[in-house]
């Protein structure tokens, strides 16, 4: 009994010594030949024998295996250590087991010539391993990978567009791999991505991932994830993406195809391609704590969620991104880096906030009896521009928390624009086409630096007293409407329109009158230890002048048409005084230098 089994067991053990041999590149020459392989080590003589389908083969450093017309290289498992398989016939090269690149070295997969042909392939049933300070360089050859692929090292490809480089099963990139796709391969992956390391995109050419040609739900997770497109290969595939992914392409629609693509919770997805950037697949971006950015430098159309809208929507770097249908925002919708975002007459809802900083711009055209923005979460105005456009009578929307200090506003098209609930302009408020701002029971306070620019065809006539920083007037009608304007910027001009004044203009600052319009005041009143800087040629008084301040004359021609007084605790020195009407003088004293 006990010679049978020992009979049985020699038999087992020699049927795994014989039937697989690891097989070493040892000289560089074709992989059918005896002479390239040796089964001791790389340091091994050649004349071993050729590898086949239960071989394990390794290509040693250094060393160049062709794959030539001779012979069907099929192999159990292959492992590059800094050699090269390089293809010079339309070979299939197939292995049964799995695919390690290690030793500290670059390993090559590549045609000969450095060109690409889709014929000449290598086709791994096993694992993909990337070992830690080794290179996987693969060239223009046809790849398919069935099983996960890990990469501690680097992956890179090395010629664009060219053969197929598909994996069917999961790529993880480790915190000291690196996936480098910067020539522009074309990858199809039907399996995960978990980029825990670096990915390197497609910066030397346009590269196109298509996921989920197999239907199944897949994941993007971990560190930025850069591809120029990603096309969704199946409808009956979902993409999830939990990490950071960003599509870049020359548009339109860096993010088409098939099927189901969610930004989730943790999702921050980048479009970054002109006119269009979402093609006709489900998309969804509605999951509280998801980020979606449209940041191209240039024109953008903001797509409409199939799940109704954003979390977080952020429009970033210069160019308009218009609104391609209503949504709402449910987080934040946050405007910076010179984004103009164009509302048009769409729905922008939601409970999300609104933040703009810099030089950004809201536009809305959507008219009453909306209150606009229609956001109704909390408003930060550190910067920006909202722009009420419509061709219609507007509202603007002061209930949400800080929605009564805003930057910029501009009031244009036509109707009336009631910002009655603004407290505070911190910057500028621009009028044009014919639109007026309506009656007010108050109106806002404005930065002395900022700019008050009436170039609206139309009549404004005030409700109530106003403060303003510049003062600037290009075309239309104003009208104080009897009620006080202080002025405690550094100009007050007017090159055009009619300024009807009925009220006081009180200067509260250093500030120049100027323009190639006269200006008529009513009464004038130069606040303590403000400066009054008359008009090179001349300026109006139909009333009182209040002088408690200073007045420079700027050797110009001031002209009384009405009953006026001359008052205030200073003295006043006029350059010309022309009295049309009747002027008391002062009860001290005042100086005429001129006539």
């Amino acid at each position: 009994m006990k010679e049978k089994l020992l009979i049985i067991l020699f038999a087992f053990f020699s049927i795994q010594v014989f039937g697989q041999t690891t097989y070493y590149s040892v000289a560089s020459g074709d992989w059918n030949n005896s002479a390239t392989w040796s089964t001791i080590s790389c340091a091994g003589a050649g004349g071993s024998g050729v590898p086949g389908a239960t071989d394990d083969v390794v290509i040693c450093n250094g060393i160049i295996v062709d794959i030539s017309n001779s012979g069907t290289p099929t192999w159990n498992n292959l492992t590059m250590s800094g050699g090269t398989l390089m293809w010079l016939s339309n070979k299939t090269v197939t292995v049964n087991g799995n695919f390690i690149a290690n030793g500290g070295d670059t390993s090559t997969l590549v045609i000969n010539g450095g060109g690409a042909n889709p014929n000449r392939k290598i086709i791994v049933s096993g694992i993909c391993n990337v070992d830690a300070g080794s290179t996987l360089s693969v060239g223009g050859t046809t790849w398919t990978q069935s099983g996960a692929t890990t990469i501690d090292g680097t992956l890179q490809f090395t010629v664009n567009s060219s053969g197929n480089k598909t994996f069917n099963s999961s790529i993880t990139i480790s915190p000291t791999g690196t996936f480098n796709n910067a020539i522009g391969e074309t990858p199809t992956i039907n399996g995960n991505i978990a980029n825990n390391g670096n990915w390197i995109g497609c910066t030397g050419g346009t590269c196109t991932y298509t996921m989920g040609a197999v239907a199944g739900t897949y994941f993007i997770s971990g560190n930025t994830v850069s591809m120029s497109f990603l096309s969704i290969g199946n409808a009956a595939t979902t993409i999830n993406n939990n990490g950071i992914l960003a599509l870049d392409g020359v548009g339109p629609n860096v993010l088409s195809g098939n099927g189901i693509f969610n930004n989730t919770a943790t999702g921050t997805l980048y479009l970054g391609c002109s006119g269009s950037n979402v093609g006709t697949i489900t998309f969804n971006a509605s999951t509280p704590g998801n980020n979606v950015y449209y940041n191209y430098f240039g024109n953008q159309t903001i797509a409409t969620p199939s799940d109704g809208g954003y979390s977080g929507l952020i429009c970033i770097n210069s160019g308009t991104k218009s609104m391609a249908g209503n949504f709402s925002v449910g987080s934040l919708l946050n405007i910076q880096n010179a984004a103009i975002v164009n509302v048009a007459l769409n729905t922008l809802n939601g409970t999300g906030d609104l933040t703009m900083l810099d030089n950004s711009e809201l536009q809305i055209a959507k008219c009453d009896p909306a209150l606009v923005p229609e956001l109704t979460g909390t408003y930060t105005f550190t910067g920006g521009t909202i722009t009420l456009n419509g061709t219609c009578n507007q509202t603007y929307n002061s209930i949400p928390t800080g929605s009564q200090t805003v930057n910029n506003i501009t009031l244009s098209g036509s109707g009336i624009k009631n910002i009655c609930g603004i407290t505070t302009i911190n910057g500028n408020l621009n009028f044009s086409g014919s639109a007026t701002i309506s009656v007010c029971a108050t109106y806002f306070t404005q930065s002395c630096s900022g700019d008050f620019n009436y170039s609206s065809t139309g009549t404004t006539t005030l409700g109530a007293n106003i403060s303003l920083g510049n003062f600037s007037q290009t075309a239309g009608t104003f009208d104080d409407g009897g009620f006080n304007i202080t002025v405690c910027g550094s100009s007050f001009a007017r090159s055009a329109g009619t300024f009807t004044a009925s009220g006081t203009v009180t200067f509260n600052g250093s500030t120049t009158v100027s323009g190639a319009a006269i200006t008529t005041f009513n009464n004038v009143v130069i606040n303590p230890s403000k400066i009054l800087i008359g008009h090179t040629t001349n300026m109006n008084v139909n009333a009182d002048w209040t002088n408690n301040g200073t007045f420079t004359h700027n050797n110009s021609t001031v002209t009384f048409s009405g009953t006026s007084n001359a008052l205030g605790t200073s003295i006043t020195t006029f350059n010309n005084l022309t009295i049309n009407g009747t002027l008391f003088g002062h009860s001290v004293n005042m100086n005429i230098e001129g006539n």
